[in-house]
């Protein structure tokens, strides 16, 4: 029987099969076998049989490269098994190649992108570390975070919005009420917990939906959710978050969750927070809390099973106050609606290396009015013209701050190709790794050049 799983780096991987052999079928690089604490190194078409056979559990694979993971494809069984791989391929859609050396659709595109770093001066947030401040009237309720980073707040009684849209720069601007809570993106829709009262519809909580970008009323959502203790014609809903197929809805008694489409499929009562103000998901945990100290207002549950974990599990920094919202960024922070201000706070440690903007040349991506920040790992200095001499992770931080949000470790393993005006002193310079990704070429993001100038960059689909 055939057994395909990938082994990160360094990992190891037990398979749970028994036999009298194992065939290496498939691996992009040497793999280390290891059967009742003996190893052997296999490659695709390597066969081992083991004195006495194996049992599921004995065999464990192991992933020998330090930074690169593993495709794998073992064939396991009992008497005999013999292939040469000796085999052809015919592909007739062009096909590209990640690190882990599996071959997948190939949906690249390039991004002409024109990128400049304004503040290079270096920021460091230790987590729970206040990174940015709004004080005043309606900013101190329930934030609702966009995924291009502009920041939306409204009132304890849902009645005064106000739109950041370069945060927090700026003293925002009113705008048409969306509901009354602390929202939430999911693809291209904004959700938010309505407020009205309705009683025609069995006083159940409705969602709203906005489009994301242009903040346009699309359709209310009737849920299964009721109403707890509280007026039908005064409801206090707190929070929404997303996740795992199911909304959580936060409001003054309970969280109670349901599908997408608005059928309950169960509550959360946590004993130690009455009035759970804020729902996030991080890190694949649900996290329940209020305003108080975070020890003794928080219940922390796994979303699919809904079964109560320990705080320690939780994903998030502690932060005391007393809140009334909360908010998740795309860029790792988390923003809390307090008693007089709208504040922002780092999630784990980080350094904000430098700001910038960069805009789509051709028009039809982000463009960016305000400094966008980044993590990527930079040296910057400013020249006597004005430009900005950057060196480092050049690459991770133009898509940063073109994303708005940080990106991902294996963010190297979605580029396949790179277009620059100057690159470490080449002018034009193209980087192109051909068939397979830079991560699987080895191609690492270290380089400099000088900004303002324009950035080509060619990507398969899933990281912007």
């Amino acid at each position: 029987m055939n057994h395909a799983f990938t082994v990160e780096p360094g990992a190891e991987f037990p398979v749970m099969a028994g036999g009298d052999f194992v065939f290496c079928n498939f691996a992009a690089h040497d793999i280390r076998v290891i059967i009742q604490d003996s190893p052997r190194t296999m490659r695709a078409g390597s066969k081992w049989r083991p004195a006495g056979g194996f049992v599921a559990g004995d065999l464990i694979v192991k992933n020998p490269d330090p930074v690169n993971p593993v495709a794998v494809v073992l064939t396991i069984g009992t008497g005999d098994f013999d292939d040469q791989i000796i085999r052809g391929e015919v592909t007739v859609n062009p096909g590209i190649r990640g690190r882990d050396g599996v071959f997948i659709d190939d949906t690249r595109s390039t991004v002409r992108l024109s990128a400049a770093f304004g503040n290079i001066t270096p920021r460091e947030y230790i987590a729970g570390g206040l990174v940015a401040t709004v004080g005043g009237g309606q900013y101190t309720a329930k934030p609702t975070i966009l995924d291009d980073g502009r920041v939306l707040s409204c009132d304890t009684t849902g009645d005064d919005w106000t739109l950041f849209r370069n945060w927090p720069v700026g003293d925002g601007e009113s705008i048409v009420g969306l509901g009354d809570g602390s929202g939430v993106q999911v693809g291209a829709e904004l959700l938010v917990p309505a407020g009205e009262n309705v009683p025609g519809e069995g006083y159940r909580i409705v969602v709203n939906r906005y489009d994301a970008a242009t903040l346009q009323f699309r359709e209310k959502m009737v849920t299964e959710a009721p109403w707890r203790n509280v007026s039908p014609s005064n409801p206090a809903i707190y929070a929404l978050a997303a996740g795992f197929g199911r909304y959580f809805i936060g409001q003054s008694g309970a969280v109670d969750v349901v599908d997408e489409k608005g059928v309950l499929v169960g509550e959360l009562t946590p004993s130690n927070v009455n009035s759970p103000r804020g729902v996030v998901i991080r890190g694949g945990v649900l996290h329940v809390f209020s305003g108080s100290t975070q020890s003794t207002s928080m219940a922390i549950y796994d979303p699919l099973t809904l079964a109560a974990l320990p705080v320690s599990e939780s994903r998030l920094p502690e932060v005391n106050g007393i809140f009334y919202g909360y908010g998740l960024s795309q860029r790792g922070t988390l923003f809390f609606g307090g008693t007089g201000s709208l504040e922002e706070y780092a999630i784990s440690d980080v350094t904000i290396s430098a700001s910038g903007t960069v805009s789509a040349c051709a028009g039809s991506g982000r463009f960016k009015a305000g400094q966008v920040d980044t993590i990527a790992e930079l040296y910057t200095q400013r020249l006597e013209n004005g430009r900005v001499l950057a060196s480092g992770q050049l690459l991770r931080a133009v898509l940063e701050i073109y994303a708005g949000r940080y990106m991902p470790n294996d963010y190297l393993d979605y580029i396949y190709a790179v277009k620059a005006d100057n690159l470490n002193g080449i002018s034009p310079r193209v980087i192109d790794a051909g068939g397979q990704s830079f991560a699987a070429a080895g191609i690492a993001d270290d380089a400099a050049g000088t900004f303002p100038q324009t950035i080509e960059i060619t990507l398969r689909e899933g990281l912007l």
